[in-house]
């Protein structure tokens, strides 16, 4: 099988993203249990969030060579916590007055990490699925090695919460740390692992003469 190309999801693309987001989210932890307050809802009121996140290019997707996307992962830059909690007041206080189900359960979500989120600037990555049938192929590495390689460069920390242990434990295998207790969230919902990854200085082959072939 050819590997698939790792790239930022362009502008254009938004559809596209937002189909293949469907395909390979659906059964992740938390959207699940978001989803459960109003199965009929479906998960197009997540998936149609992303529009904005793809015009922002921050968006990185798995492309297989007939064009088709099997992995979608968001990486947000955040320079204070302080807007994150702005988002999730301002979505808390429209969940309060709406009898949409699955807003008030996002903004549940929100709060609850909004609440725990970091103040020093890093990158954020938000979520990350692949599609089912195409799992355990290292698609999820290549997007998680592709972002982390974009924060090294910059000097930036990564933060995420992690939504099952099987997810934590592939993060962890690539330099992540908890950062602090889970985060339950109520009813019945996943139990989220935040992780704090600190920059790694990019990597070089050795020159002439150097040992080791490799070196920070």
């Amino acid at each position: 099988m050819n590997d698939p190309v790792i790239r930022v999801a362009r502008p254009g693309e938004a559809e596209r993203v937002a189909d293949a987001y469907r395909a390979a989210c659906a059964d992740e932890a938390v959207t699940r249990w978001v989803l459960a307050a109003d199965p009929e809802a479906g998960i197009d009121v997540v998936a149609d969030s992303l529009s904005r996140t793809v015009r922002d290019g921050a968006v990185v997707i798995a492309e297989a060579p007939d064009g088709r996307i099997d992995g979608v992962s968001t990486w947000l830059d955040v320079e204070s916590a302080q807007p994150v909690r702005e988002d999730a007041a301002a979505l808390a206080a429209n969940a309060a007055a709406s009898a949409n189900a699955v807003m008030r359960r996002m903004a549940s979500v929100l709060t609850l990490t909004a609440a725990r989120h970091p103040d020093p600037p890093h990158r954020y990555l938000a979520s990350m699925g692949v599609r089912t049938t195409m799992r355990g192929r290292g698609i999820g590495g290549a997007l998680l090695r592709f972002g982390l390689a974009h924060a090294d460069a910059g000097r930036r920390p990564v933060y995420l919460e992690a939504s099952t242990e099987r997810n934590a434990a592939l993060y962890v295998r690539h330099g992540f740390r908890p950062c602090g207790d889970p985060i339950a969230l109520p009813d019945g919902g996943p139990l989220l692992r935040p992780l704090w990854r600190e920059p790694r200085a990019p990597r070089r082959r050795a020159g002439r003469g150097e040992p080791g072939g490799v070196h920070p």
